[in-house]
């Protein structure tokens, strides 16, 4: 297991979605977590599963790109002004696969993007929602890896609450993202990062 540090003193031990469970709460300015380089976290040659809840505090996304971030391998990038999600990963060069959701985002939702190196996957609350096929090896990346940060961009900041991520060497099963979603990942023992 790995484990991030708190950046700029976000609001900790907030009610998380799954009972029992904690959240944080950032403010949209300067508040992340950041994982330091580790070489557990810099090849992803088996590829990639990024898993979390998040609820924003606006009705729209208040930003983009600040999710989940290894800049130079993959984002989780929400995009500003609207309700859509891209999960990128970097080969070659950038290559996404794109959901906008119908529900509320100020209300908890489970997110993972997968990535088998030949298709890459959006799931929301438990359901495939969308999928492009693409070969190839995500890029290494020794920098941080940070969630609720765009760590690319400056300014990139999640302005909502943030819960329960894991990152995994593997690309999950759709079966066990939705058994993750019906019984909160602190319940399936799988060893995530």
């Amino acid at each position: 297991s790995i484990n991030g540090t708190y950046v700029g003193s976000p609001t900790l031990n907030q009610d998380g979605p799954i009972a029992g469970g904690k959240a944080a709460t950032l403010s949209g300015s300067n508040q992340y977590v950041s994982v330091a380089d580790n070489v557990a976290i810099r090849t992803w040659p088996s590829g990639i599963t990024v898993e979390l809840w998040a609820k924003s505090n606006s009705a729209n996304w208040s930003n983009s790109g600040f999710l989940a971030s290894k800049r130079n391998s993959f984002v989780f990038h929400p995009n500003a002004g609207g309700k859509s999600v891209n999960f990128y990963v970097y080969t070659t060069n950038w290559f996404s696969t794109a959901f906008t959701i119908a529900g509320n985002i100020t209300d908890w939702h489970h997110w993972v993007g997968t990535f088998d190196g030949t298709v890459i996957k959006l799931y929301v609350d438990g359901q495939l929602v969308s999928s492009t096929n693409h070969t190839g090896t995500i890029a290494a990346d020794s920098g941080l890896m940070a969630f609720g940060w765009d760590d690319g961009q400056a300014g990139r900041y999640f302005d909502g609450s943030i819960a329960e991520v894991s990152v995994y060497p593997t690309a999950l099963s759709a079966s066990k993202i939705l058994q993750h979603y019906n019984e909160g990942v602190t319940n399936c023992n799988l060893p995530g990062y």
